[in-house]
């Protein structure tokens, strides 16, 4: 049923934002995708086996991404990203994606030297955690980087 209704709410976000105009951003593509794609296999093949491996599935497809492309700009404020250096914006790319790498790399073993109630706890809380408390830490050091060199004059080369 959750893999039915992730299918069903990825389309739905989808097909609302081609109706609407709104852009459809590359890590919205990339979602969507893995959304579809994962949820039609957990339905098809209702196998626990894959249910575990699904988390290292989606966190590669992920950090390959992000190690690949320019895919935060979208997400910044022009406001923010004109103060920002495009050479700290990649870096901090490359960082998300390298990390993300690393949750793909270790939810496997977790996954298969520890019990269903370890690895459900892991899966559920550990990379959500670690991705919310990084999240907040990016945008308070951009923010301060952004308001340091906005007072400065100093505009990041586009």
């Amino acid at each position: 049923a959750a893999a039915g209704a992730g299918i069903a709410i990825a389309i739905a976000q989808f097909l609302h934002k081609k109706l609407t105009g709104e852009p459809v951003g590359p890590l919205q593509w990339l979602s969507a995708g893995v959304v579809v794609i994962l949820g039609t296999m957990t339905i098809a093949l209702h196998n626990g086996y894959f249910i575990k491996l699904k988390p290292t599935a989606i966190d590669l497809a992920a950090g390959l991404f992000m190690l690949t492309r320019d895919w935060m700009t979208p997400y910044m404020p022009e406001q923010e990203r004109k103060y920002i250096p495009r050479r700290t914006i990649m870096l901090a790319e490359k960082a998300w994606g390298a990390l993300m790498v690393a949750f793909a790399a270790i939810n496997v073993p977790v996954a298969f030297l520890f019990d269903s109630t370890v690895w459900v706890i892991y899966a559920t809380f550990v990379p959500t955690t670690i991705v919310i408390v990084l999240f907040f830490v990016q945008y308070a050091m951009f923010k301060s980087l952004a308001r340091r060199n906005a007072q400065a004059g100093l505009v990041a080369a586009s």
